[in-house]
C-alpha cells in the first residue's frame, strides 16, 4: 500500500469513530492516550492534542489508571483528563484510595467523588472517607464532614469543605462569625471566610459602608476586608 492510500486509510478510520460534525464517539472505542490505550465511552466527545493523544474523555469501563501520583482505579461513565504524558489529573474515583494532598497528609480519599491533582501528584481535590481536621491561621481548629468534597490551594492551605459543625471562624483580622455546620465554607488564601452560610442571625457591614442584618441559613460572601458583598 502507498504512503498516500495509507494516511487515506488511517484517517477514513478514525473518522467512523466520531459522529458527523463533532468529536463525539459513535461507539465505544479504544483509543490512544500519551501512555496506553483505553477505551472511551460512546456518545460523548473526546479532546485530542496536538499529537492525536486523548487529554479528555468519558470512561466506557472502571480502568486503573496513573495520574500524576498515584495508581487509581477511575469509575465508568465519568469524564477524566490527562496531561500530556498521559498521566490524569482529574476523575472521578471507583474505589477508595490513599494519598497525600497538598497540605502533606495522607487521606484515604473516598470512592465515587471527584478528585483532582496538582502536577507533583498531590491532591488539591477529594473527599476524605474519614473527614480532615485542619488549623486555620487564627488556631482555630476545624473539621470537615467525612466524605465530603475538599479544595487546596496550592500552598496547602484550604480552599474549600463543608463544616462537620458549626463553627467560629475569621472573616477578617478582628471578627469572628458562627457559620453553619453541613454547609460549604470558602476561604481566601489568606485564611479568612469569604463565603458560608450563617449559624444565627448576624450584622455585617457592607463593602459601601451600611449594615445589613442577615437571619440564620444565609449564605453570605465576603471581599478581602470582611465586607459584606450585596
Amino acid at each position: 500500500m502507498s504512503k498516500f492510500f495509507a494516511i487515506i486509510f488511517f484517517v477514513a478510520a478514525v473518522a467512523e469513530c466520531f459522529a458527523s460534525g463533532a468529536d463525539t464517539l459513535k461507539h465505544d472505542t479504544l483509543m490512544n492516550t500519551a501512555s496506553l490505550k483505553v477505551m472511551f465511552k460512546g456518545g460523548f466527545p473526546v479532546t485530542l492534542n496536538s499529537q492525536g493523544y486523548v487529554v479528555e474523555g468519558v470512561l466506557a469501563a472502571e480502568t486503573d489508571l496513573w495520574t500524576t501520583g498515584p495508581l487509581v482505579s477511575f469509575a465508568a461513565g465519568f469524564k477524566i483528563k490527562l496531561n500530556n504524558d498521559g498521566k490524569v489529573y482529574e476523575g472521578f474515583t471507583a474505589v477508595n484510595f490513599i494519598a497525600q494532598a497538598c497540605n502533606g497528609t495522607f487521606y484515604e480519599l473516598k470512592a465515587n467523588t471527584p478528585v483532582a491533582f496538582n502536577n507533583a501528584g498531590m491532591i488539591i481535590e477529594g473527599s476524605p472517607a474519614q473527614g480532615l481536621e485542619y488549623v486555620c491561621n487564627d488556631g482555630t481548629r476545624i473539621f470537615s464532614e467525612p466524605g465530603t468534597d475538599v479544595k487546596f490551594y496550592p500552598s496547602g492551605q484550604i480552599k474549600r469543605l463543608t463544616l462537620a459543625e458549626t463553627t467560629k471562624l475569621s472573616i477578617n483580622k478582628d471578627e469572628k462569625i458562627s457559620f453553619m455546620g453541613l454547609r460549604s465554607v470558602q476561604f481566601d488564601m489568606e485564611g479568612f471566610v469569604i463565603q458560608g452560610t450563617t449559624a444565627k442571625k448576624a450584622t455585617f457591614v457592607t463593602q459601601n459602608g451600611t449594615t445589613v442584618v442577615k437571619t440564620q441559613g444565609e449564605i453570605v460572601k465576603f471581599d478581602s476586608h470582611g465586607m459584606l458583598i450585596e
